[in-house]
């Protein structure tokens, strides 16, 4: 019995190096093929795209699943996807680390007014020392995080771990959360002035 694995990536990544490597960490019995052309005689059993078409996903009457490369899919992926029951859909997180830890430099630059300070000083500019700070104490404030999936848990846990009272908005609300108070998209409204 051919226990082998056929993996379709459309838009392989574009450093050697990296493409090197990703193709050391497979098994030998992962035949992969790359590039936005479906292979000659397509065979796959996954595909990786992040907004395959009905052209990808009939091509091969052995699909199995579609995984989209990155947080979050598109609407126009779930749409389509709907029409192909038997094809399991999946997403990466691979990057819900870094990216909600850029959330938070993001936040903490923007309450401590880190860049026009920083800015000041680069020049020689002391003045900023001897005015009274423009800062936000994140303690005790409240945090409106949009979108609770992989990366904006991981906002909302960081947000609490400084003191915040996390609201969060999801399409489709968890039920019991640690970290925050959770809420549809029709609450947004009556969320914005409390953030």
């Amino acid at each position: 019995m051919d226990m082998s694995l056929h993996v379709h990536v459309h838009r392989p990544p574009r450093e050697a190096e990296l493409l090197r490597t990703f193709r050391e960490w497979l098994s030998p019995q992962v035949h992969l093929t790359l590039g936005p052309e479906m292979p000659a005689a397509p065979a796959y059993h996954i595909l990786v795209a992040g907004r395959p078409t009905r052209a990808q996903l009939e091509a091969s009457a052995n699909l199995r699943a579609v995984i989209v490369p990155w947080a979050g899919i598109p609407e126009e992926t779930l749409a389509l996807l709907r029409e192909f029951p038997g094809i399991q859909l999946h997403n990466l997180h691979h990057n819900a680390a870094p990216t909600a830890e850029t959330a938070l430099a993001l936040l903490l630059a923007a309450a401590k007014h880190i860049v026009p300070f920083d800015k000041a000083l680069r020049t020689g500019d002391w003045t900023p020392r001897y005015t009274p700070t423009p800062a936000i104490l994140l303690e005790g404030k409240t945090v409106l995080v949009l979108g609770y999936g992989a990366i904006g848990r991981r906002v909302g846990r960081y947000c609490h771990a400084l003191g915040m009272r996390v609201l969060a908005v999801r399409s489709h609300p968890l039920p019991v959360d640690d970290f925050a108070e959770m809420y549809t998209l029709a609450d947004l409204p009556a969320l914005l002035p409390q953030a």
